[in-house]
């Protein structure tokens, strides 16, 4: 893994979907998305050890 972060918290915004591209990054904590429309999208080399809060995650290779 290239990265690494504790936690992430993204505020409300006005759009539709808040969307976080991680590549060769490991979150060792919680991803937290304020306004419940949250997506994740994890590469093969990205992990996400918490929880995600208030979204989805998707992984490299998996249909929206």
């Amino acid at each position: 893994m290239d990265s690494q972060i504790k936690d992430l918290r993204v505020r409300p915004l006005d759009q539709r979907f808040q969307e976080i591209y991680l590549h060769d990054t490991t979150v060792l904590g919680n991803i937290v998305f304020e306004k419940g429309n949250g997506r994740v999208y994890l590469d093969r080399h990205a992990a996400v050890r918490g929880k995600v809060q208030g979204g989805t995650v998707f992984k490299r290779g998996s249909k929206e």
